[in-house]
């Protein structure tokens, strides 16, 4: 049997119509396919429901599973020792012949872009080829992104001003797409690269009228995004408030609200009112409203520290607790998970220009970790100096009509991979600190 046949199934089903069927979500009232419901939780009412009609069409009543897609721990710790840096949870079911092997790896020279390759089942129950790539590769593209970060952080108060002045354009793609690239410069959402998937899991682009909720100048968002994580959002913006208001007017709740604009009609118009030759990302924004968060707690004096604590274990409890509400803080406003936006949307320089500010160091009694950091300049002066922001008052919304379809744009799932270097002493419990 084909290797990705034998992880997707573990009975095969005679008419594959019946996994791409959906059914409804009791739990959610969503619509979701059979093919994915049959991966939930044993306990679901959606999985058994899923079930139920799969014995029931079959004929035979034979019962259809997809596998779980378990780990083989000793197959990624043997792949992970042979291309050091790499860190993968390999499914059960696959050998090393079933793995596409970089030839041209080798740890003498680790600017190849990916070491192996693995035949994967995705969430959806997609066959796809997820790509493991070397650690130079990520540690290269972290040092790209954040030199972009760096650069279009002065961006962030011209697109604030022309996509909501754009939202008046008469263009329906322009104001649509002014108005989701507002949304997530206010929030941090995600834009919602797809128009259809499994799950029926949205971003702001694809939001139904049933997922916004407004009074007077207040919008609320409260949908289920990306991974399954229920999105919740609110702002204050009094034009925004009433131009979403004649989206929604005589919509039913299943109503998309912005379906005129496209995935590239975001990116490209982001392009637009950007400087082009800093190549700003639609993810970048996300990126930015972590690192505000992160500064904005860092230096939030109602939680310690400062003031440090003499005693030296206690000490160290304070900055790791710090810590911890400031990633779960990031992770709320980007509705992801604590580790994602640490290992993903927060860069290190934030942690140690704050550890140098507390006057402290990091001290490694293992004797195991590399505690420098070469690009420590501070950059949070940056990030939040008002000064720095250009401001642009003249614009005509003309000038953005009729933007073209882009079919080359990348979605957000696939963008570069956005995994900065976290230190390896930021999971260590032991770590202490001293004052230096």
């Amino acid at each position: 049997m084909n290797i990705l046949k034998k992880i997707l199934f573990e009975k095969k089903v005679e008419d594959s119509n019946i996994l791409d069927q959906s059914i409804m979500n009791p739990e959610t009232g969503r619509k979701v396919k059979v093919k994915s419901a049959l991966g939930y939780d044993d306990g679901s009412a959606v999985k058994k429901k899923a079930k139920a009609l799969v014995k029931k069409l079959n004929g035979k009543g034979e019962e259809v599973k997809v596998a779980k897609n378990k780990i083989n721990k000793e197959f990624s710790a043997e792949m992970a020792k042979k291309f050091p840096g790499t860190k993968f949870g390999i499914p059960e079911g696959l050998t090393i012949r079933d793995i596409i092997i970089n030839k041209n790896y080798n740890q003498d020279n680790k600017d190849k872009v990916f070491a192996y390759k693995v035949p994967m089942i995705n969430g959806k129950g997609q066959k796809e080829i997820k790509t493991v790539y070397t650690e130079r590769y990520h540690q290269l593209q972290s040092h790209k992104k954040w030199a972009r970060i760096e650069k279009v952080i002065s961006q962030v108060k011209n697109i604030q001003e022309k996509s909501i002045k754009l939202i008046d354009s008469k263009d329906a793609k322009t104001n649509q797409s002014a108005a989701i690239i507002n949304i997530l410069e206010k929030t941090g959402l995600r834009v919602g690269s797809e128009d259809k998937t499994d799950t029926g899991n949205v971003g702001i682009r694809t939001l139904k009228k049933r997922d916004i909720k407004i009074k007077g100048d207040v919008i609320s968002f409260d949908f289920i995004g990306k991974s399954n994580h229920q999105n919740e959002s609110e702002i204050t913006d009094k034009k925004l408030a009433k131009y979403l208001q004649k989206q929604i007017f005589n919509k039913d709740s299943e109503d998309r609200v912005f379906p005129d604009a496209s995935y590239s009609n975001v990116v490209n118009l982001l392009k637009n009112i950007t400087d082009k030759s800093l190549g700003m990302k639609i993810k970048d924004l996300r990126t930015i409203k972590a690192c505000e968060s992160t500064i904005k707690t860092l230096n939030d004096k109602s939680i310690l520290p400062p003031p440090l604590a003499k005693n030296p274990k206690e000490r160290s409890k304070q900055i790791k607790e710090k810590l911890a509400i400031t990633f779960k803080r990031a992770s709320d406003v980007l509705n992801n998970s604590p580790n994602m936006s640490k290992t993903s949307y927060i860069h290190p320089k934030l942690i140690y220009d704050w550890l140098d500010k507390l006057g402290v160091k990091v001290v490694d009694t293992k004797g195991i970790y590399d505690l420098t950091y070469k690009e420590n300049a501070s950059i949070m002066k940056k990030i939040i100096k008002e000064s720095e922001f250009n401001y642009d008052k003249k614009i005509d919304p003309k000038e953005y009509e009729g933007i073209e379809e882009n079919q080359n744009c990348l979605s957000d799932d696939e963008e570069e991979p956005e995994i900065f270097e976290i230190p390896e002493w930021f999971f260590d419990n032991e770590i202490t600190f001293e004052i230096k």
